[in-house]
């Protein structure tokens, strides 16, 4: 396993921070001076304020350090003024402590942009956060070799990109943010016969998402339900095959319009002898 030595002296600082999260963890009037701190920064980066906007961020971190988003907003003020490194461990923080809470532990798209905003950060700085395949070994080894496309995509390393994602798919098969990515950069290289596959596997894996659909429409595939695997289509009311014969022998069907009273009499003209009750 080889990491960068620079990924490698960050990481190590990630167990202290998240030391500190438990520190603060649920205090809800910190973290809404943390999210007035965080919409300050907001508000400055859009008007372009970069240095005046990590100030704030920092400081919505200084009161919650659990405040993913912030460690993000924080590294894409960094990014801006070209502190790279500075941006990258902000980047790894963000990613590092999203799984701390329900919300950050579900947050996908979010995690999708830290990644993106992380690749390009490292790409600045000419670093590669995993040089070999052996180097992504662990849990989280699918977006490291995911991270890794990214860093080389944004160097313009075609063929290292490729390996990657493929290195990523192997490792993780049905992530649907991994194929998708695969299956558009295939195609952005005009390599449909390889794309196709990957494009039908994701829109088995997501079937509303705008960028699959119109990719798949212009390599000459219409998306819709044959595309997906039969098991996953509804199925027939009635099943498949011939209808099972029934044993009506052993069906006793009882005649709806007969009443008692008929039935008492069928019974007295056949014979049948009726002994009255005690009270008669």
């Amino acid at each position: 396993m080889k990491l960068t030595s620079f990924s490698c002296r960050l990481l190590a600082g990630v167990p202290l921070l998240l030391g500190a999260v438990l520190a603060v963890g649920g205090c809800s009037d910190v973290i809404t001076y943390s999210k007035e701190s965080r919409a300050k920064g907001l508000d400055l980066y859009d008007q372009g304020a970069y240095a005046d906007a990590a100030g704030a961020f920092r400081n919505a971190i200084r009161q919650n350090p659990a405040d993913y988003r912030s460690h993000y907003y924080l590294g894409a003020c960094y990014a801006q003024d070209k502190n790279y490194h500075e941006a990258i461990q902000q980047y790894q923080t963000c990613l590092a402590i999203m799984p701390s809470s329900l919300e950050g532990a579900s947050d996908r798209p979010f995690r999708m942009k830290t990644l993106d905003g992380l690749a390009a950060a490292f790409a600045a700085t000419g670093d590669r956060p995993v040089e070999s395949p052996e180097a992504a070994a662990g849990a989280d080894s699918s977006e490291q070799f995911f991270l890794l496309a990214k860093v080389n995509r944004n160097l313009g390393d075609a063929d290292a990109a490729l390996e990657a994602y493929h290195q990523a798919q192997l490792l993780n098969p049905d992530d649907f943010y991994v194929i998708k990515e695969y299956g558009l950069y295939l195609l952005k290289l005009n390599q449909v016969q390889q794309a196709d596959p990957e494009l039908r596997h994701a829109y088995t894996l997501n079937d509303k998402d705008d960028e699959v659909n119109a990719a798949l429409r212009q390599i000459g595939v219409v998306p819709g339900p044959g595309l997906k695997p039969e098991a996953d289509m509804q199925q027939p009311i009635i099943p498949e095959g011939p209808i099972p014969s029934v044993d009506l022998s052993k069906i006793h069907l009882q005649n709806p319009f007969r009443t008692d009273a008929s039935a008492d009499s069928a019974s007295t003209s056949a014979g049948t002898d009726v002994t009255p009750s005690p009270k008669d």
